[in-house]
């Protein structure tokens, strides 16, 4: 028995759960698998540093190494389809951004 494909349009409607936390993310790493892309957002903090600058001096010379937590804030995971959509809206939002920002004297 086959089946016939009939498309049907069909309108979602955004909604927001009360729960839905934004968070920020200042560093972005973007993986594939076999059948989705994955985007996941990074907050990556500077070391808190509680020394003095002659102190951070010392430990910079003996090229001891600074860490900081890189915190995985949002894993999204995207069907390949939806890539080129997502990146076109990114860009227009860049853009948009990026006019207003120089409209009203932002920094650059």
């Amino acid at each position: 028995m086959s089946q016939e494909n009939v498309g049907i349009a069909v309108s979602a409607k955004p909604y927001f759960p009360d729960h839905l936390v934004s968070k920020y993310s200042n560093n972005i790493f973007v993986q594939y698998g076999e059948h989705e892309i994955i985007v996941l957002f990074f907050e990556v903090r500077p070391p808190l540093l509680s020394m003095s600058s002659t102190e951070l001096k010392t430990m910079l010379k003996n090229q001891a190494p600074l860490e900081t937590k890189a915190e995985c804030v949002a894993r999204i995971i995207l069907a390949p389809d939806t890539v080129p959509e997502f990146i076109e809206k990114l860009k227009s939002a860049h853009e948009n951004f990026l006019s207003k920002r120089n409209k009203t004297g932002g920094n650059q």
